[in-house]
């Protein structure tokens, strides 16, 4: 898979930072350090291969409907 950037998705710097440490705050992604300064207003982010935890899987799970107990290849094959 490849790499998601702010500027893939439509964020700016401050804004894809904020997002990725909501989403480690909430256990949904890991490899992330979040960073607070008193200099920026936002958190600084350091990350390498961030994946999704269990629960994170779960939750883009539900969201999308996607049926947990199918395999891969069968999820893949729902969502065309």
């Amino acid at each position: 898979m490849g790499s998601i950037t702010s500027e893939l998705i439509g964020l700016d710097q401050a804004q894809f930072n904020f997002v990725l440490s909501k989403l480690n705050d909430a256990g949904l992604i890991t490899n992330i350090k979040v960073h607070y300064t008193k200099t920026t207003a936002y958190p600084l982010i350091v990350y390498h291969n961030v994946s999704l935890t269990p629960l994170g899987i779960a939750f883009v799970e539900e969201k999308l409907g996607i049926n947990p107990y199918e395999d891969g290849e069968e999820k893949s094959k729902s969502r065309k």
